[in-house]
């Protein structure tokens, strides 16, 4: 019997992933750094507010917009450029339709925001069509992607579901704004907004980036890394250390 025979099978090596256009994600990556640097300058501006806790005004709004869509919904966008290919296999359906929905979405939140705090109608619908519309092709891109998924996971469900909640985010976002300028949700408005806070942080962000955990660790637990095989080898060898 040769020692060919009693070695154990090897593993099937893991599959390169088509990884996407860095441009598109480093395109995002940069917008996301450069809203986060303007929502940390915008919070020693609405400090005072803050202070005396007048958080649903138009200031706060604009400033926490900045947060929310210009740093953690583009970075969640560029990361899965990233994610999709590598982590479950599927190359973008459109990188050009990716450039398209960054260019309509990244300078639409800041048109938004700057409507937001200054109650400029024009600004407001401006902002919110482009980001609407970039949100939209977003969605239907990566929803066109996921069904090249070489397997459907858990990661895979979660980011259906993300995404129907970033749509859902995006409808009540366009209720507010209407009640911003005619005012008929009434005494109705701070249930509708804690609702939009909550599907989009909890709904949108928070299952998305479980998504991207959970792939991630599947991801790294199915590739042979040097450091896993390490970690694994460490109590054979120091079981032969003597004592």
């Amino acid at each position: 019997m040769t020692a060919a025979t009693l070695s154990p099978p090897m593993a099937p090596p893991v599959a390169r992933p088509v990884l996407t256009s860095l441009a598109l994600v480093g395109e995002h990556f940069g917008a996301a750094t450069l809203y986060l640097a303007a929502g940390a300058l915008g919070l020693v501006w609405i400090a005072p507010e803050l202070a005396i806790g007048a958080y649903p005004s138009s200031h706060v709004a604009a400033i926490t917009h900045l947060f929310t869509l210009g740093w953690l919904t583009t970075m969640i966008f560029g990361a899965l450029h990233q994610l999709l290919p590598v982590g479950l296999g599927a190359p973008m359906r459109s990188v050009r339709l990716g450039h398209l929905s960054f260019w309509c979405f990244a300078p639409g939140v800041g048109l938004f925001a700057a409507g937001v705090a200054t109650h400029a109608t024009m600004l407001n619908h401006g902002g919110i069509g482009l980001v609407g519309t970039g949100i939209l092709l977003a969605t239907g891109n990566v929803a066109a992607t996921l069904p090249r998924a070489r397997a459907r996971h858990v990661d895979w469900a979660a980011m259906v579901i993300a995404l129907c909640f970033l749509v859902s985010t995006l409808g009540v976002g366009v209720v507010l704004l209407h009640n911003l300028h005619t005012g008929f949700l009434a005494e109705a408005r701070l249930r509708v907004l804690a609702v939009h806070i909550h599907v989009a942080l909890v709904g949108w962000a928070l299952v998305m980036m479980t998504a991207a955990h959970v792939s991630s660790r599947r991801r790294a637990c199915a590739t042979d890394h040097p450091m896993l095989n390490v970690v694994s080898r460490m109590p054979i060898a120091m079981r032969q250390i003597p004592t």
